[in-house]
């Protein structure tokens, strides 16, 4: 029993004689190895993952609005090209219709939409703008049945600058705020309605300068029409396309009578004449005199009288 004691004895100290070496060789074995500091952070900062949220929001954002603006224009162009098919069957109905709801699509879609210059026509691209001097700051017009649209230098003027006067029995008389310079032209958009008044009709006015008239219409240059739909981009894009129409005057027996005398009332001393192109629709082109072209061309002016209206309308 004593022997056996011993080499139990023997063999716990020899155990624990290697368990001591292991320890060492371990121990020597992790001081000699390089020691490397850890690459990556466990967590981003509050800063990164606001940042990183906050990008893919705007991301998201940009996408939905960019979809919203594209589905804004198509509805535009599409209601633009019904009103182009109307013009063109001369639907007079159905283009005062799409007038008020492609106005209204405009106005939702905002900034979306930039008219821009009329598309070319085959025959070449839209004209540069040589703008001279400002003849004036404002027009004022009488029409029979209205205006629909109108353009300066190839662009659509803002709904916003244009004001309804006075509108009498359906005929209407408007204001139209707009810088106008030598070189510019103007294009106006009318549709009548000839079962209307016997078919009365009538376009006449005058580009104003602080309230006095400085370019009135009349039959000849710098008055020219445009009947054809498909020759209207290349009229209203190009400043000297169409103008080998000047455009006439209207017999007085088919002019709108009461807006003459509305106009006589405001320019006593005016020289304006009722002006329409062979169609129910039409498109009319002021070509404003380039500067050097002489004042010749430029009726002189006319002193406006003092209005009378309760409102004080220029038409009252």
């Amino acid at each position: 029993m004593t022997r056996s004691f011993a080499v139990v004895r023997a063999a716990f100290i020899l155990g624990g004689l290697l368990l001591v070496q292991s320890t060492a060789d371990a121990q020597t074995k992790l001081a000699t190895q390089p020691t490397t500091a850890p690459t990556t952070r466990p967590f981003a900062s509050v800063q990164e993952i606001d940042g990183y949220f906050g990008d893919q929001l705007s991301r998201t954002e940009k996408a939905y609005q960019d979809q919203l603006d594209a589905l804004r224009k198509q509805r535009i162009q599409e209601l633009t090209n019904l009103q182009d098919r109307a013009l063109a069957d001369k639907n007079v109905d159905l283009v005062v219709q799409l007038r008020e709801v492609l106005s209204e699509a405009k106005e939702d879609a905002g900034d979306a939409v930039n008219p821009g210059p009329a598309k070319p026509s085959a025959a070449g691209k839209p004209d540069p703008v040589k703008r001279g001097a400002s003849i004036g700051d404002a027009m004022l017009w009488a029409a029979d049945d209205f205006v629909v649209t109108v353009w300066q230098n190839g662009k659509v003027i803002d709904p916003s600058q244009r004001k309804l006067e006075n509108e009498v029995f359906g005929a209407t008389v408007e204001r139209l705020t707009a810088d106008v310079h030598e070189g510019d032209w103007l294009v106006f958009q009318l549709a009548n309605n000839r079962k209307r008044w016997k078919g009365s009709r009538l376009f006449m006015g005058t580009v104003m300068n602080s309230g006095i008239a400085v370019l009135e219409t009349k039959a000849g240059p710098p008055w020219y029409v445009c009947d054809d739909p498909s020759k209207v981009q290349a009229f209203i894009a190009n400043a000297d396309s169409g103008n080998e129409r000047p455009i006439k005057r209207i017999p007085l027996d088919e002019a709108w009578h009461d807006g003459m005398n509305r106009y006589k009332k405001k320019f006593p001393e005016g020289k304006a004449e009722p002006i329409w192109g062979d169609e129910r629709v039409t498109w009319i082109k002021l070509r404003v005199p380039p500067s050097g072209a002489g004042p010749a061309k430029i009726p002189g002016p006319a002193k406006p009288a003092e209005p009378k209206g309760k409102g004080g309308s220029v038409f009252d």
